[in-house]
């Protein structure tokens, strides 16, 4: 933390993300575009049922002391109509939710002692959540 404050603890304005190399990808316009068209993905009623089902479980199994949040729901929904839209669709199916599942959460919950005494670990736990939880057909 010192070295950082030394480094960058003298400036008064914000970084140039251009001397660190950072390039923008896309214009304003076309982010606003992405934005929409993933905002316009549809979710069905039994899809939002499931991705409930899917979070309550992290706060229900016994290997995690401290589940998902109901604020990782909201993100997981958004996530999951970009990755519906990312695959040409305007409909969020469950392998949508099913795919991006645990990178999503595994920084979410916490192991319980128990589990990760012995030696379990957050992706484990969570993979089990999605083999158990049913999906919608």
């Amino acid at each position: 933390e010192v070295d950082m404050v030394k480094i960058h603890g003298h400036r008064r304005t914000v970084v140039n993300l251009e001397e660190l190399g950072v390039r923008p990808v896309c214009d304003l316009k076309t982010l606003t575009a992405l934005r929409t068209t993933v905002l316009a993905v549809r979710m069905e009623e039994e899809v939002i049922h499931y991705l409930v089902d899917l979070v309550r479980a992290t706060r229900d199994d016994a290997a995690l002391q401290f589940g998902a949040s109901p604020r990782a729901t909201n993100l997981m929904a958004l996530a999951s109509r970009a990755v519906a839209a990312l695959n040409g669709r305007d409909y969020v199916i469950p392998d949508d939710m099913k795919s991006i599942f645990i990178p999503a959460m595994r920084h979410r919950v916490v192991l319980a002692a128990g589990a990760d005494l012995e030696g379990r670990t957050p992706d484990e736990v969570l993979e089990q959540i999605v083999q158990k939880v049913p999906a919608p057909r």
